[in-house]
């Protein structure tokens, strides 16, 4: 794997290959310079990161020294922002889940879902049970029971 860091700016810089990975170096001498040479070898200089942001799709990862006049290289990193991924799961079905606290044999059920959804009952002890469903709008439905009772029903 090989990377490739431009530097705007910025001059004496050392790159260190851990494990095996090539890092390519361009370094652009800041806008002016005039580039006559190698000189001697000056004083280690020391590293600072400012910032990581994120730059546009299909563009190249980018180092900047924000002051490159000091031996203190003050970088600030630009890394390309991927291509969007493919579309994800829908995620959960959105429901409602109504409590009948009190006994009924007929459980008026305000869901709010706009359809006329699939329902499903249990009582307090979360046994499932079956009674009649009728639908009065796309908002209301109500179940009707044999038996008063209390639980709590599914529409989905």
């Amino acid at each position: 794997m090989a990377i490739e860091v431009e530097v705007v700016g910025g001059v004496g810089i050392e790159v260190e290959v851990v494990g095996g990975v090539e890092i390519d170096v361009i370094v652009t001498p800041p806008a002016g310079a005039e580039v006559t040479g190698t000189g001697p070898q000056g004083d280690q200089g020391e590293v600072a990161v400012d910032s990581t942001v994120t730059g546009e799709p299909g563009t190249s990862a980018l180092v900047e020294d924000l002051d490159p006049s000091t031996s203190k290289a003050l970088l600030k990193f630009t890394i390309p922002r991927g291509d969007k991924g493919s579309q994800g799961d829908p995620g959960p079905v959105p429901g409602y889940i109504h409590h009948q606290s009190t006994l009924s044999q007929a459980w008026t059920v305000r869901h709010g879902l706009g359809k006329h959804p699939s329902v499903s009952a249990e009582d307090g002890a979360g046994t499932v049970i079956y009674g009649g469903i009728e639908y009065y709008d796309d908002n209301v439905l109500t179940i009707s029971f044999a038996l008063t009772i209390t639980g709590r029903a599914n529409c989905t």
